[in-house]
């Protein structure tokens, strides 16, 4: 055999080797993904259903809806022979236990959150040492049939932002995102977010009552539902998910100029600063020679200043600083903090000014 057919067939072993090995590695890969979407013992999605006892009516029925995406619906009816008294749902993240084989609603274990799994079709109330409540008329939920997912109204709490024709909210508790269908009282949420200032695209905390639907009948993915608001609470500017402040604020600083148009304010100088004021968009300060005042204005993603007034200093010495400073104000549409730093931007996002904040 001579060198050019060993060479050819060198190859073509290489080759055979290497598809070979990558093929085991994507088995391997779809293997550790199968196994962490089928470490719950019973298949997703799934309903169950129950009765526990109630101390002023008949008893209190259960339903309970748990996801794929980790996302749980319960809803409790309270029954007064057949009549209904009252009822009332919430949604939040639900885990599993995979040690003691119990679902754990929310955060926590406690009242109603704590589920061992009895078998395929069976869930246990548990209380919190874990046994079995007694108490319970039937102290067992029975999967049903199908999955049966409710479009109940429900508390919900996420950090929310709209740009344009695109309204996303991720949801507190599981993480997971939802696109906000612009219908019921979505148009109060919205216009919170656009007259509240934020950073551009920057997302928001709000509250609202609201439910999620399917956009496709049976459609189940959380890329396919859609986040309804039904009421809304308030919106929370400077908190995250987790209550902790956001130290981007806008308002109670004294923001002083450090660049303007690309230019580092001499050190030497006195340098051009403002403050705003949230109520009634007030905006005062210090042009470089002359004291001024004025509205700002923000709105979507835009924020600019106008109705700008000042005194009438003679300054020779700061005119070409005042004047710079004010073409900056001019030029600005939106914003962005980092580090503590305030920087103003024009309409191509091109820099106008930097300013560092100080109480």
């Amino acid at each position: 055999m001579n060198n050019t057919w060993k060479n050819i067939l060198s190859f073509v072993f290489l080759v055979i080797l290497i598809v070979g090995c990558a093929s085991q590695k994507v088995d391997v890969v779809e293997s550790t993904s199968k196994e962490q979407v089928t470490s719950f013992p019973i298949d997703l999605p799934v309903s169950f259903s129950g009765k526990i006892g109630c101390p002023e009516c008949d008893f209190v029925k259960i339903d309970l809806n748990l996801r794929p995406d980790h996302l749980y619906q319960l809803r409790k009816t309270w029954y007064q022979g057949n009549e209904v008294i009252k009822s009332e749902a919430q949604m939040r993240k639900w885990r599993f236990d995979e040690k003691n084989n119990q679902v754990i609603l929310g955060k926590g274990k406690g009242n109603l959150k704590t589920y061992g799994i009895k078998d395929a079709e069976t869930l246990s109330f548990l209380d919190l040492e874990g046994e079995a409540e007694s108490e319970l008329i039937d102290y067992e939920l029975k999967k049903k049939q199908t999955f049966d997912p409710f479009p109940d109204v429900v508390k919900i709490r996420g950090m929310y932002r709209s740009s344009g024709n695109t309204h996303v909210l991720q949801e507190c508790s599981s993480g997971l995102y939802f696109p906000v269908d612009p219908s019921g009282k979505f148009t109060e949420l919205d216009r919170a977010y656009r007259n509240t200032p934020h950073e551009k695209n920057r997302a928001l905390l709000v509250s609202f009552q609201g439910k999620l639907l399917p956009t496709r009948k049976g459609t189940q993915q959380r890329d396919k539902d859609i986040m309804v608001v039904t009421g809304f609470n308030r919106l929370y500017p400077d908190q995250d998910c987790n209550g902790n402040i956001v130290r981007n604020n806008l308002f109670g600083i004294y923001w002083t100029a450090v660049e303007i148009d690309g230019k580092k304010v001499e050190k030497q100088i006195k340098a051009p600063f403002f403050e705003l004021d949230a109520k009634g968009n007030k905006v005062k300060g210090y042009a470089g020679c002359n004291r001024f005042f004025g509205t700002f204005l923000f709105k979507g993603d835009v924020f600019i200043f106008n109705k700008l007034a000042s005194t009438r200093m003679a300054c020779p010495d700061s005119v070409s600083m005042e004047s710079v400073f004010f073409a900056a104000l001019d030029k600005t549409e939106s914003y962005r903090i980092e580090k503590g730093m305030l920087i103003l931007l024009d309409k191509n996002e091109e820099v106008t000014m930097r300013l560092q904040g100080k109480k």
